[in-house]
């Protein structure tokens, strides 16, 4: 079984550099994928918005 661990994966990298990972991840061909730090969907502004409430 061939394994891939991914660290923090954020959409507030930029998308070229999300698009190369997931790239390299594909050409890898792994059987699973480990997400082992933080899985970030969302935006900095509403980050900002959810201390306001």
């Amino acid at each position: 079984m061939r394994c891939l661990q991914w660290g923090i994966i954020s959409r507030l990298f930029q998308k070229e550099w999300i698009e190369s990972v997931v790239s390299r991840t594909n050409a890898l061909n792994a059987d699973a994928i480990l997400i082992s730090g933080d899985l970030v969907d969302g935006t900095v502004e509403a980050r900002k918005m959810t201390w306001l409430r």
